[in-house]
This record gives C-alpha cells, structure tokens and sequence, in this order.
C-alpha cells in the first residue's frame, strides 16, 4: 500500500531555509527593539508613579482644607462667646459673684510724697 500524501496549500519549508515573510533582526536591532519596549515600561510605571502622589497629595489637600473650615468655624463661636462674656450685664454679674464690693473714697499714691500709703 503506498502512502498517500495530500497535497500542501504551501510547499514545506526546511528549517535551514529562513521563511521569506518573516524579517531577520540583527543583534542590535533586536537589543534596540528591547531597550525601547523597556522604556516604555518603564515611562508608563512613572507616570502611574506621578499620577498616584498627585492623587495622594489632592485628597491630603482636601482633608487639610476640611479641618481649617472646622477649625474657622471653631474660631468664630469662640470669638461669639468672648464678645457675649464682655457685655456690662455679664461683666458686673461677675463682679458680684466675685464678692467686690463699691468703694466709697480711693486715695491714690503722689509720686515725691514720703508716705507709701495713708490711713483715712
């Protein structure tokens, strides 16, 4: 019986014969084509890199701003406070809460007078 061989769309290329569609990189071109596919890696992780602290430092931004609105409207309530404690019906209230009492007659020190202080 013999062997039948269909026929090949293609004839059969040997291994020592190079393929006539494919081209040949010489050994630079090759080292060349990885060197630029290595800085294009490495270009595209710099950038994620970059994009990474920008996104980073936007949401300490962020947080920074919040807690100076916090820290502004803690100001303001305070300074509301202050300004309600100086009012004269608060401030006397203090004082007689204080136990001070009205003095009738201040006798104030002369400077050049020898006396440091006087009896009434």
């Amino acid at each position: 019986m013999s062997q039948h061989r269909t026929p090949h769309r293609y004839p059969r290329r040997t291994a020592a014969a190079p393929r006539a569609d494919t081209v040949r990189c010489g050994g630079w071109q090759r080292r060349a084509s990885i060197l630029v596919v290595m800085l294009l890696v490495a270009s595209v992780l710099g950038y994620l890199g970059l994009a990474n602290d920008n996104a980073t430092a936007g949401y300490e931004l962020r947080s920074i701003e919040r807690k100076g609105d916090v820290l502004r409207e803690e100001t303001r309530r305070l300074d509301r406070q202050v300004l309600a404690a100086r009012t004269m019906d608060v401030l006397a209230s203090q004082v007689t809460a204080a136990g001070f009492v009205p003095v009738a007659h201040v006798e104030y020190l002369v400077p050049g007078e020898r006396a440091v202080a006087r009896v009434p």
